[in-house]
């Protein structure tokens, strides 16, 4: 059956390539043997045309399957494009910000010093004018703020903390009362201890230890003006004693002059 079937074949290759060389006659001689050689090359022909089918077949499977290997990749490229211009653009906008913020910060800077300078000399002028004890605490500030025309090699913040702990200092004195011990030169020349009593930076009272003479202190614009009133020795002395708890409240009577 076989056999049949490829002489039919062979008939036809036969039929097939005698419509270009013309019939070929069965009964001729040769006839069978070139059908057969022709029916060799059509089956030979047509496993190279198989093998090639099956080779492109696999090749094209590669080929598309490196294909969308090569799309997955492009498109993860194009995912990861898009997030760092994405990423490139928050940079962007982040660094206009900063420096917008550098900006505004600068030029608060430069009104803060602008401020510092009219009032660190106002501040030094203030220091001279204050009671020794107070000049005396705050002496380690005062000494960091810049003279008059003179830079500061300090930050702007550590000047604005050495003005803040001037006017904190001024402040807490202002608001409580201060006794000292001070070395005071008396109405007739002489120098004595004395015990002063500040009310504030309104008014101070001293006396002597041994209670022979006493005085009143008014701060001025060139400091604090001392005059002698020896009448009030024992009030001073009462108010020390009642402030230091060494006697029971009462009342005590001391002169005061307010300034206008």
């Amino acid at each position: 059956m076989r056999y049949a079937s490829l002489v039919i074949a062979g008939l036809v290759v036969a039929a097939l390539a005698g419509t270009a060389t013309g019939p070929v006659r069965a009964d001729e001689p040769g006839a069978e043997t070139a059908a057969r050689s022709t029916l060799a090359q059509w089956i030979e022909t047509e496993k190279v045309i198989a093998r090639e089918r099956s080779e492109w077949a696999e090749a094209k499977d590669l080929l598309e399957q490196r294909i969308a290997l090569l799309e997955g990749e492009l498109a993860d490229v194009e995912a990861r494009q898009a997030e760092a211009e994405q990423g490139l653009a928050e940079v962007d906008r982040r660094g206009h910000d900063v420096r917008r913020e550098e900006a505004s910060l600068r030029e608060a800077a430069r009104g803060l010093e602008e401020a510092l300078e009219r009032l660190e000399p106002r501040i030094r002028s203030l220091v001279d004018r204050l009671p020794v004890p107070l000049r005396q605490k705050i002496a380690p500030l005062a000494a960091r703020l810049p003279r008059d025309g003179a830079g500061s090699s300090l930050t702007l913040s550590q000047r604005y903390q050495n003005v803040i702990g001037v006017i904190n200092e001024v402040d807490k004195f202002e608001q409580a009362v201060t006794v000292t011990n001070e070395l005071r030169e008396l109405a007739d020349g002489s120098t004595a201890e004395v015990r002063t009593l500040y009310v504030g930076l309104g008014q101070a009272y001293y006396v002597t230890l041994d209670g022979a003479s006493a005085g009143v202190g008014r701060p001025g614009p060139d400091g604090w003006s001392w005059s002698a009133e020896p009448a009030i020795a024992t009030d001073v002395a009462g108010a020390i004693a009642i402030y230091e708890n060494e006697d029971a409240p009462a009342w005590v009577t001391l002169p005061v002059r307010i300034e206008p």
